[in-house]
């Protein structure tokens, strides 16, 4: 049974090698491993999510290997929760989870046309909270529970005795009702649930749901949608 110190300089070796092959390293040239991770912290999402950690790794690293006493026992064992995170980070980054399949569905839309009511089934029935709306078969928005409920607001008739809502009330004038109206990103199926994380972390708005294509283009089919909750949800399970 392979020892901590050996998992973890396994897994080191392996993230390392994956690091350059990202950096495209000409034949001969060298970068210390921390240069590589910083370097690739601005154009990576799961490097830019374990930067620190990477880095105080390579101090573990060095410990290890160039500390290693007469090469029969090393200065510095790793601890079990350290060996296990690399391997995680390891796997992470070797063999990320994409979007599609991971987030693959049969995405429910609505025209500009339809009603209100139909959208307020599909909340009773499965609890969605943004629908993409076409309208001919073109993408027109994202309507979302915060536009829904500005709109009913709006619709609020006191004398009625409540919120109105008639045959005529229809999604094209919900969408008016959005106080964001690029609250939405379309992606690619491809990009990993590093990448998705990042996108909602960073946008310049918030946004609510990434809209999953086959090349992150408005005019294809949707493949997929994950939502803020998603991402919630995600960041509790990824270490």
């Amino acid at each position: 049974m392979r020892g901590n110190s050996e998992r973890f300089i396994g897994a080191f070796n392996k993230i390392e090698k994956k690091l350059k092959e990202m950096s495209d390293l000409k034949p001969g040239q060298h970068k210390p491993f921390s240069i590589l991770v910083k370097e690739l912290t601005s154009t990576d999402s799961i490097i830019k999510r374990y930067e620190k950690d990477l880095l105080q790794y390579a101090d573990l690293r060095n410990a290890i290997i160039h500390e290693n006493i007469d090469g029969k026992y090393v200065i510095a064992e790793p601890h079990i929760e350290t060996v296990e995170k690399i391997e995680v980070i390891e796997t992470n980054l070797l063999a990320p989870k994409k979007l599609i399949p991971y987030f693959q569905n049969d995405v429910k839309v609505y025209n500009m046309d339809d009603e209100l009511k139909d959208v307020l089934k599909e909340i009773k029935l499965n609890n969605y909270s943004q629908f993409p709306i076409y309208d001919f078969g073109k993408f027109k928005g994202l309507l979302t529970m915060n536009g829904i409920a500005n709109s009913l607001a709006h619709n609020y008739k006191e004398e009625e005795g409540g919120v109105l809502i008639t045959e005529d009330t229809t999604i094209r004038n919900m969408l008016k009702h959005e106080e964001i109206k690029e609250n939405f990103l379309f992606v690619d199926r491809n990009k990993n649930i590093f990448d998705a994380i990042d996108l909602f972390q960073s946008n310049e708005h918030p946004i609510e749901a990434l809209l999953i294509t086959h090349n992150g283009k408005v005019d294809e089919k949707l493949l997929g949608i994950l939502t803020v909750w998603d991402i919630m949800e995600m960041n509790k399970e990824i270490i």
